[in-house]
C-alpha cells in the first residue's frame, strides 16, 4: 500500500503542479474515519490553498472528471 500511495503522490505532484503532498490514513471513528476499510488519502498541496474541512462540499462532476484525466495522464508517464 505504501508503494502505491507513493506512486499516486508522485503523479499528483506532476498532474496538479503541487508543491507538496499530504498522505493520511485514519482508523476507526475516533480518528475521524467514515469509510470503514483501509485506504489512504493523497492530497496535493499548494502554498496559499487551504484544505476544506472533510465532507464540507461535493465538487462539480466536470472538475472531478478533469482531475481524473490529469491523474491518468500523469500515471501513464
Amino acid at each position: 500500500m505504501a508503494r502505491t500511495a507513493k506512486k499516486i503522490a508522485v503523479a499528483a505532484v506532476k498532474a496538479f503542479d503541487a508543491e507538496g503532498i499530504i498522505v493520511q490514513q485514519f482508523s476507526e471513528a475516533a480518528s475521524g474515519q467514515v469509510v470503514f476499510h483501509l485506504h489512504m488519502h493523497v492530497m496535493p498541496m499548494t502554498t496559499g490553498v487551504d484544505l476544506l474541512p472533510p465532507q464540507t462540499r461535493k465538487e462539480d462532476t466536470k472538475i472531478l472528471e478533469d482531475h481524473a484525466a490529469k491523474m491518468i495522464t500523469a500515471l501513464a508517464d
